[in-house]
Order: structure tokens, then sequence, then C-alpha cells
């Protein structure tokens, strides 16, 4: 059976979210599982609930565009799309929270987004 490029762009990115886990956890893993140790209950309840609205919109988000797109649309094209949702997304974040950016933190999205 062959799969869309839809479930293509899916499938790539539970692995590479699987391929990176442990690299996260080497690099971070500590410092998280001390903060949410320390954390009241309530407040991972509020964590959580962030976490789920989150991704739910992210999945919604790349959704809807693989609605708007035509069904035979490569790859590539979602790939695209979904670089420059995040480069707006992060630009309307900036705008609206008027938060300024570190000429690191520029370099290090920049270099993300390549």
């Amino acid at each position: 059976a062959r799969t869309t490029p839809a479930n293509n762009f899916s499938i790539i990115t539970m692995l590479s979210f699987l391929l990176l886990l442990p690299i996260a956890y080497y690099l971070e893993g500590q410092d998280v599982k001390t903060l949410v140790v320390k954390m009241p209950i309530k407040d991972l309840e509020i964590l959580g609930g962030k976490l789920a609205v989150c991704g739910l919109s992210h999945f919604l988000s790349i959704e809807v565009a693989y609605k708007l797109w035509d069904p035979k649309a490569s790859p590539f094209t979602l790939t695209l799309y979904d670089i420059l949702r995040q480069a707006v997304t992060l630009v309307a974040a900036i705008l609206y929270f008027q938060q300024e950016m570190k000429k690191d933190e520029m370099l290090g999205y920049g270099a993300a987004l390549i």
C-alpha cells in the first residue's frame, strides 16, 4: 500500500521526535526532572493542560494545511509550509510579547530553519 505525502510527513515527524528524545534527555533530563519534582501538583496540571493544548493546536494546524493544499502535494511542499508557519508564528509572538531577541537566539533559530 502506498502512503500519502501527509502520512510520510507524519512518519518523519514522529521518527525525528524519537531520534532526538535521547539527546534531549541527555542534555536536559536532569534539569527537567529536578524542576518537575519541585513543582506543586496544581502547577503540573496546568503545565500538562497547556502542553496538551499546544500539541493539539500544532496537530490541527498541520491537518488544516493538508486539507488546504492539493492532496497530491509533495512532502517537500508540506515541509516548506511548516517552515513558513513556524517563522510567522515566531514573528507574531515577538511582536505580540514585544520580546527582544539576542543575536545568538536569532542565529540559532535561523540555523534551525535551514
